[in-house]
């Protein structure tokens, strides 16, 4: 299944904190490990996620982020910017 982030989030790294997740709404930036991180580089509606790849947490990480709305199923050849 492919993925997008919301609209109101963008991916923004700094100098020794490359894996952020910043919300435009409240302008708060969320620090991930690599592995979290790598996951949402993919929620651009072009790759796949593959379910059975993922480790128990990487899953969680994933169902956890849908339910809050941070990422949503993509529509057909939809994808997303992430600047």
């Amino acid at each position: 299944m492919k993925y997008v982030l919301h609209e109101d989030y963008r991916l923004r790294g700094y100098v020794k904190l490359p894996t952020g997740l910043f919300s435009t709404v409240n302008r708060k930036v969320m620090f991930l490990p690599q592995d979290l991180y790598r996951i949402l580089l993919r929620c651009n509606g072009a790759y796949d996620i593959d379910f059975d790849g993922l480790s128990e947490r990487e899953l969680d990480f994933l169902r956890k982020l849908e339910g809050r709305g941070v990422v949503r199923p993509a529509r057909y050849a939809e994808t997303f910017d992430f600047c």
